[in-house]
């Protein structure tokens, strides 16, 4: 088992360079002016950067607490995540005008919790598909952006 301490470095750091990068945001959003009912253009920055915020806070916790990990070399383990995480968001990103948001979001939050470490996939799936209808209602109903259809919706 490999030490713990790495994880909670790396999630640490990741986090201070996420809150780095958040509060620039806020300030230069105040600075734009918008008509009511608009969306500030940092908007979907903001959301980016806190879902970074959440992943490694995610990675802290994994550390902390010390779950069990993938057989196989640190560095190899790293590497297949990293690489993994990678493809899936390419995959997601390519996939989400033709296949639509509500199909591909949550399939996408899946096996990224899965590279992450995450073996319980009934946990996985609820959070993916939780996560998923979340950041549709936000993006979707509050918000009012449009984001990509089912296929089957034209």
């Amino acid at each position: 088992m490999d030490n713990p301490r790495t994880d909670i470095a790396f999630g640490a750091v990741s986090g201070i360079i996420g809150l780095a990068l958040l509060v620039p945001s806020y300030r230069e959003g105040a600075r734009v002016f918008l008509l009511p009912g608009d969306i500030s253009p940092y908007f979907t920055p903001k959301l980016f950067v806190f879902a970074w915020i959440a992943l490694s806070l995610a990675i802290l916790i994994k550390g902390l607490i010390g779950l069990p990990r993938w057989s196989g070399t640190a560095t190899q383990r790293r590497w297949f995540a990293i690489l993994g995480t990678f493809a899936t968001a390419l995959a997601a990103t390519a996939l989400m005008k033709p296949v639509g948001y509500l199909i591909v979001a949550p399939v996408a939050v899946f096996v990224t919790v899965l590279f992450l470490g995450y073996r319980n996939h009934l946990m996985n799936a609820a959070v993916a598909i939780l996560v998923s209808v979340g950041l549709y209602l936000m993006l979707g109903q509050l918000a009012g952006l449009t984001l990509p259809r089912a296929f089957w919706q034209g």
